[in-house]
């Protein structure tokens, strides 16, 4: 059996059971800003991530949109040339498209 007097002993037991819990917490905070640096870390991956895929696409929708407009010219400069050397043609088809969308909104 013990030799303190009983106040004394449960004095001695809060006492540890004090350090204890401040141990445990301490321990428990030290984890938590670990956890916490490994989430910033992994934040800070994915915004640079995000950062650069958002950068790949924007350059590649430049390209394409500057291939379009190459194409775009190209095909009109073809059409152009086939009015020039074409002209009647060129007014029936004209006429026939005109003629085909107005007989649709016609409909309405």
């Amino acid at each position: 059996m013990s030799t303190q007097p009983p106040v004394e002993q449960l004095q001695e037991n809060a006492t540890l059971a004090v350090r204890a819990v401040k141990d445990r917490a301490g321990h428990a905070a030290a984890r938590a800003s670990s956890v916490l640096d490994e989430a910033k870390t992994a934040a800070g991956a994915a915004e640079a991530f995000i950062d650069d895929a958002a950068h790949q696409a924007g350059s590649q929708a430049a390209e394409i949109g500057q291939q379009a407009y190459a194409k775009g010219k190209r095909v009109a400069g073809s059409v152009a040339r086939r009015i020039e050397v074409q002209p009647f043609a060129a007014l029936l088809v004209a006429g026939a498209i005109g003629g085909a969308v107005g007989y649709l909104l016609g409909r309405r």
